[in-house]
């Protein structure tokens, strides 16, 4: 129901598919607008009720065409959109389905040209630049960001400049930009539009717009100067067009960037030339003149310091009739010849115009490994460290490295030999081989601590350095520090070495390089409106130079302290009475505790000790584990709630630990003892610069010191870690007063982003927290101190209060906060249970959501943030659906998509663990369903990606049994035995991929419960999912309902384009899909499809023509039960893996049943013959009758499947036989001994 205006402008209703106007006597009443049809309705303040029935019958194709006339015509009234876009955004409003009865798009483009015509919408037509008024709404993004960057408002020499924030980070990033100017596209009144464009993702992009009045030096300076002052870093290289006044200015503004002219626009500008002189016709009809012409364009692409040489050579061949060209090429680019053979400067000087020096020229260098009594395992794993290691300089270097055989000339010759090494400062100890580098005229020595494979990586791209040339260097973010550690190469390479291999090494870019290590590369700054704080020493010493008012807390201050306030903690003396504020709970199950999540998962241990797992990264914060925070285990505060986990109680994975400053209660002498006696060299630590080489002291080497704003590369979790500012002080002994740099730390990968705050007073007059959030935020979690704030005239520069602390949480930009450094050591004067009072006020005071800043309990609470990734329209799609380092290793696995035998494993390892979204969406697009069914891809990502993360990590029914299901249904849907009419088959593929979209995705999605695993569970009547479904498919009736309520939030409904009663049938279609797939009812479903195969063969046809409904959802749902079922069915290397991860999952069953005093299913009890037995049962019982009834559907199409089920039946048949005869065996040989 709609009500419209006419072409009368007078109001129509209309309404199941009849026309309205108003009755002459009435408000309430409308008669049809036919003349003849005596129809009336009346509205009763709630609804339309009809009083006079109609004589014609409704025309509902009417009712849309006038509606979509009267929605085209209010925009043409209101808009000066052009005609198309009106009416595609009219159109996205209408249903695909009535597209029919949309008028045409000339007929719709009429109606609007005349409803401008008759109302005299003109368009703005100012006559002078002052006139030019930018409306609010244009000064914003659609995003609503800041888009005019600047507008002068000078009435002769107006200039606006256009760009968002986005986009000015995008240029300050780019290491080159390129400039151009175009007057034909420029707007009235303005003499041209100027463009900066920058590289993103290998592609040049406008990235600024530029209006300007002229093409003046001061134009151009007024315009690099505003545009500049937004840019945080410097290009290295700035291509312009062939303008003089340009040149100047950039050469003034930017004068550390090397400026080049365009080749375009040198071509470009040969070519008017050659037109302005008339030589087209010999450039087309001779073929002398065209050679020699493209020669003198050539010599842009010839080494510089040949250019005249052979310009001299042409200009000596070239014909006469271009002899006019010749004069003007050297005039402009070359220089005439004066006296005693030299040549004046030429306009556009010879480096400016010739591209010589921007080609990568390479030069090849080959080496090979020599093994002396080497075992051939160890010359292998010796070998592939030593390729990557010239991968690594290859990738920045102009050097090609090639192995050469044995017997072959090297440049470079490893010669391994198995001997004991002489030196004592060795990495580990533990020293087996020893590797020499040996070159023509060189010997380096290198040694192979045997326990670390990945030291040899470092030693032997660190002597490589050494052949190219470079010495040691004092940078410890470079390869070529004097000290072997987890780094990368950032130096440049010396003098000679560049001379002689053409290129430098410029500083290596993050995720680019020793992927199996770490590396650290210093920060690229984000735009900020402030300077970046950078740390500063005073007299040998640290200091908070952003705030001239901090106070060092002297010993004079804690008298003070002491003396004058009263003790206000009130902590109870009894454990009792304190178990009752904070119960202190032991974790029993550490599997559940530290098992791997897609996400952040973050454990409360106490005070500021924390453990995070971000995907595959495990790290501590500021670990203390001791009794008491002092300089013995006598002396200090003491604990009076013991930490929720021991040393022994964290997992043998840990990564990393990052320590935020030195005092006690952060860096805990024992602890560190208790950690590196468990993790060793394995683990290594974080600290700010000066806190080294007290680990040194301690015999730990690992160590990584950083500055404010550096980042430290872990390349073999791909994480990032970054040290961020903060307000505070260091001291551990009298003598090392702010000796070392305190902060904070900000971890994040592709996925996620981590913030911890460290020890801070909050900073009012500068916001340090403010250029965080702008420089790596915004954070997904954020650990933040809210404890021992108290007396503030002490505590409140080096320590937030709660109100502080969510200050802080809103500067970051952290959308989920956790309150730390509290109810643990009574380090201040306040009572010991108000920082989590206190900050739930200032939650509520500054109106967030009480769930956006918490506390945890000592109980090792887990708080987990999964992966929600959404994409926008603006958000750039993944051409394979996901980001992952490997993009052509996972599109040539997914180009065989279509081949039954499809390497499920690979394609989970090269994804970025999301296999799921990979395949669904190479599917949608083989099957052309986005185009065809008008599905936004950053919706159908968006649910992808939160339908994979709702998955529970369990080894068999987890995300890549559902992607595996989907393909193997992709593939089944194929076969050429079902034949049905090109309309139904295209419907069959719709709801195929949106059925299993959903079906093979949703199985064994996350059950709150958390004890079933797979359907097969049986589900206690006490249980609440089994009470909610009533008993029946538990597990499937759930899945789907996460499944479609992931669909309702709008960012992720891919199928808002259908109408309500498609919906409803779709939904149909999916429930009784997915309720296929519970074996419950594979009896039954197995019996009719049997009945169904039956009829086929009595037909006598060599294929199943699936007319009607019941046979077609019939065929789906046993076609999905198949795929369900296809593990058994494809190769024993495949399946192997496949039967491995399910007997796992139903042991853990088992185990579970086992809990809940059930007795155990018989697949799930742990025994040696349970996988053969029962598999052989289930083959024989459940899959091979499906297969075969498949197989003869689909004749001969599954035959090759059948034989592969027929195979593995029989591998479990011999490895039962095999192992019952060992039980037997070893029977009789034990009576035997009894005996």
């Amino acid at each position: 129901m709609s009500i419209i205006k006419s072409s009368k402008k007078q109001d129509q209703l209309l309404l199941d598919g009849y026309c309205y106007r108003r009755a002459k006597s009435s408000e309430t009443t409308w008669r049809c607008s036919k003349n003849n049809c005596a129809g009336r309705v009346r509205f009763d303040n709630i609804k339309y009720v009809s009083i006079t029935d109609h004589n014609h019958a409704p025309n509902p194709e009417q009712t849309i065409a006038n509606e979509f006339k009267s929605k085209i015509s209010n925009s043409a009234t209101i808009s000066h959109d052009p005609p198309r876009r009106i009416i595609h955004e009219v159109l996205l409003s209408i249903d695909k389905n009535d597209g029919t009865a949309v008028p045409t798009y000339s007929s719709s483009q009429r109606t609007i040209e005349r409803k401008r015509k008759k109302n005299d919408l003109p368009l703005p037509s100012p006559k002078s630049l002052s006139e030019i008024q930018i409306p609010d709404e244009l000064k914003l993004t659609n995003g609503g960001q800041r888009f005019l960057l600047y507008d002068n408002g000078d009435v002769d020499h107006r200039m606006v400049i256009l760009s968002s924030d986005d986009d000015l980070d995008c240029l300050s990033n780019s290491d080159h930009w390129h400039c151009d100017g175009t007057f034909k596209m420029s707007p009235q009144l303005f003499y041209q539009l100027y463009t900066l464009h920058g590289f993103v993702c290998g592609r040049a992009l406008p990235l600024v717009y530029c209006f300007i009045s002229g093409k003046s030096e001061p134009l151009y300076g007024e315009m690099f100067d505003n545009i500049l002052k937004h840019i945080s870093q410097r290009p290295t290289t700035i291509t312009i067009d062939f303008e003089k006044a340009v040149e100047n200015v950039v050469k003034l503004k930017l004068p550390m960037t090397t400026v080049s002219y365009c080749f375009f626009h040198f071509k470009q500008s040969l070519w008017r030339q050659v037109q302005g002189l008339g030589l087209q016709d010999l450039f087309v009809n001779d073929h002398q003149v065209r050679r020699y012409l493209k020669n003198f364009a050539c010599l842009t692409l010839v080494p510089e310091s040949f250019v005249i040489g052979e310009f001299e050579r042409l200009q000596t061949e070239a014909p006469d009739s271009i002899n006019e060209f010749v004069d003007y090429y050297e005039d402009v680019y070359i220089g005439r010849t004066i006296r005693n053979n030299r040549r004046r400067a030429p306009r556009f000087t010879i480096p400016m115009w010739n591209c010589f020096a921007r080609f990568k020229l390479k030069k090849i260098f080959k080496w090979k490994l020599t093994n002396t009594d080497l075992p051939e395992h160890i010359a292998v794993k010796i070998r592939e460290q030593i390729r990557h290691s010239f991968n690594d300089w290859a990738k920045h270097t102009s050097i090609i490295f090639q192995e050469t055989g044995a017997n072959d000339n090297a440049d470079l010759n490893f010669v391994v030999t198995d001997q004991s090494h002489k030196r004592n400062d060795t990495l580990d100890g533990k020293l087996k081989y020893t590797i020499e580098l040996v070159s023509d005229n060189s010997r380096f020595e290198m040694i192979k601590p045997w326990m670390n494979e990945y030291n040899l990586r470092f030693i032997t791209t660190h002597q490589i350095g050494h052949f190219l040339g470079l010495n040691h260097c004092n940078d410890t973010s470079s390869i070529m520090f004097p000290y072997y550690q987890n780094i990368q190469p950032k130096h440049f390479l010396t003098e000679n070495v560049t001379t002689k291999y053409g290129k430098s090494i410029p500083a290596f870019e993050s995720k680019k390089v020793l992927k199996a290590a770490a590396e650290v590369v210093p920060t690229k700054t984000n735009k900020t409106s402030d300077k970046l704080i950078k740390s500063r020493k005073e007299n040998g010493r640290y200091t908070n130079s952003f705030n001239p008012k901090f106070k060092f807390p002297s010993p004079a201050l804690a008298i003070k302290w002491k003396m004058s306030t009263g003790v206000n903690t009130q902590l109870p003396y009894s454990k009792k009475e304190l178990d009752k504020f904070l119960p202190i709970i032991r974790h029993n199950n550490s599997e559940e505790l530290f098992r791997t999540t897609s996400g952040i998962r973050f454990i409360w241990i106490g005070h500021a000790t924390c453990y995070i797992q971000m995907n595959n990264f495990r790290f501590l914060l500021d670990p203390i584990f001791s009794k008491r925070c002092g300089i013995t285990s006598l002396i200090g505060p003491k604990c009076f709630r013991p930490p929720a986990l021991s040393v022994n109680d964290l997992p043998g994975n840990l990564d990393a630990i990052l320590i935020s400053h030195n005092h006690f209660d952060h860096l805990d002498f024992r602890s560190v003892l208790d950690l590196n006696k468990r993790y060793g060299a394995r683990l290594t630590w974080f600290c700010g610069l000066g806190l080294r080489k007290w680990f040194l002291k301690m015999g730990i080497r690992n160590v990584i010191e950083l500055d404010w704003w550096q980042k430290y590369h872990f390349a073999k979790k791909e994480i990032n870690i970054a040290f961020c500012p903060a307000q505070h002080w260091s001291r551990r002994t009298a003598f090392d007063i702010n000796q070392s740099l305190w902060g904070g730390y900000a971890v994040w990968n592709t996925q996620h982003k981590f913030y911890y705050a460290g020890d801070t007073g909050y900073t009012h007059n500068i916001s340090i927290f403010q250029q965080i959030g702008k420089q790596y935020g915004p954070f997904d979690l954020s650990a933040i101190p809210i404890g021992a704030y108290e007396p503030r005239w002490m505590m409140e520069a080096q320590h937030v209060s709660p109100d502080e602390a969510v200050q802080i949480h809103m500067d970051v930009q952290s959308k989920q906060s956790i309150g730390v450094h509290w109810g643990t050591f009574a380090l201040a004067n306040e009572y010991f249970m108000e920082p989590p009072f206190k900050l739930s006020q200032a939650v509520k005071n500054n109106l967030l959501n009480s769930s956006s800043f918490i506390v945890l309990k000592h109980v090792a609470q887990i708080y987990n943030v999964p992966t929600t990734t959404t994409f926008s329209e603006e958000t750039p799609i993944p051409e394979l659906g996901v980001e992952t380092p490997q993009p052509e290793q996972l599109r040539v696995e997914l180009n065989r998509i279509n081949d039954w035998n499809f390497n499920i494993f690979r394609i989970e390892a090269i994804s970025g663990e999301r296999p799921l979204t990979a395949i669904t969406y190479r599917i949608f697009q083989e099957r052309d369903l986005i185009r065809t069914f008008s599905i936004e891809p950053h919706k159908l990502l968006s649910y992808l990606f939160a339908l994979e993360d709702s998955y529970q990590q369990v080894p068999y029914h987890n995300k890549l049994h559902g992607a595996d299901v989907c393909q193997s249904m992709h593939v089944l849907l194929n076969s050429s035995g079902i034949k049905v009419r090109e309309k139904t088959k295209t419907f069959c593929f719709y709801y195929f991929l949106s059925n299993n979209k959903i079906k093979g995705r949703v199985q064994r999605i996350r059950d709150p419960g958390g004890d079933i695993r797979s359907s097969s569970a049986r589900c206690p009547p006490s249980r609440d999912l089994a009470i909610l479904y009533n008993d029946e498919s538990v597990l499937e009736n759930h899945h789907l309902a996460i499944a479609f309520k992931l669909l309702q939030a709008d960012e992720r409904s891919i199928f808002s384009n259908l109408s309500a009663e498609q919906m409803e049938t779709l939904r149909k279609r999916v429930v009784d899909m997915v309720l296929a797939t519970d074996m419950a009812k594979h009896k039954t479903l197995l019996a009719d499809f049997q009945n169904l195969v039956a009829a086929k063969k009595m037909s006598g046809n060599d294929y199943l023509s699936l007319e009607s409904y019941d046979d077609r959802i019939l065929v789906l749902k046993n076609m999905i039960h198949c795929a369900d079922l296809s593990n058994m069915t494809k190769p024993l290397d495949t399946y192997s893996k496949w039967i491995d991860r399910l007997m796992v999952e139903f042991w853990k069953q088992g185990d579970a049943e086992r809990d809940l005093g059930l007795d155990i299913s018989p697949m799930c009890v742990r025994s040696p013959t349970t996988k053969d037995k029962h598999q052989i049962g289930f083959i024989n019982g459940f899959v091979h009758p499906l297969w075969e009834t498949w197989g003869s559907l689909v004749y001969p199409d599954a035959n090759t499947i059948l034989e592969t089920l027929a195979q593995n039946r029989e591998w479990h048949e011999a490895s039962l036989a095999a192992l019952t005869s060992s039980t037997t065996d070893n029977s009789s040989s034990h009576d035997d001994k009894q005996n």
